[in-house]
């Protein structure tokens, strides 16, 4: 983190002019994510705080309640917590694209972080070009499971179906 983040003073420390008088301030990380109490998503930012804290960071999360809405005017509403972003208020910027799966909102809000931020910006789970991303590569622990299935429980005849995104109906 402190590689993409950069390095000031002590870690996640910046000094500020207020009112005449230079203070030390700790740096921000904003998290741009959805669902943020769902499990794996918990483990991501329990992870997260836990090293940004070690670096004197202050992480501030805005998450949409839910990763995918049944309506329209839900999605909408939902979205509208990445309005209340401030982008200059900030140091760096995690967008958790793997999380949300709103129609158009990740790129607005790609487009947001172009135009309004002048910082570092972290993609979590899709590879875009001009971001620095991370990828968590499940393929292990699904390998994991397989084997686990065959040898220990004696399954032969396994179907396994991995969906990314929501169910959609089949055209007719």
């Amino acid at each position: 983190m402190g590689m993409l983040f950069g390095r000031c003073g002590a870690h996640g420390v910046k000094i500020k002019r207020v009112k005449g008088v230079y203070v030390m301030t700790r740096k921000r990380i904003a998290v741009l994510t959805a669902q943020a109490d769902e499990y794996t998503q918990g483990r991501f930012l329990s992870g997260f705080f836990e090293k940004a804290f070690q670096l004197d960071y202050d992480v501030c999360v805005f998450s949409m309640y839910l990763k995918y809405q049944d309506t329209a005017s839900r999605e909408v509403g939902d979205a509208n917590i990445f309005n209340l972003i401030e982008f200059d208020k900030y140091d760096a910027v995690v967008i958790c694209t793997d999380r949300i799966r709103t129609p158009g909102t990740e790129e607005g809000l790609r487009w947001r972080v172009e135009h309004e931020f002048d910082g570092p910006v972290l993609i979590v789970g899709d590879e875009i070009e001009g971001y620095k991303s991370i990828n968590i590569d499940h393929r292990k622990n699904i390998c994991g499971l397989m084997d686990h299935l065959i040898e220990e429980h004696g399954y032969r005849d396994i179907v396994l179906c991995l969906m990314a995104g929501r169910i959609l109906p089949i055209p007719s």
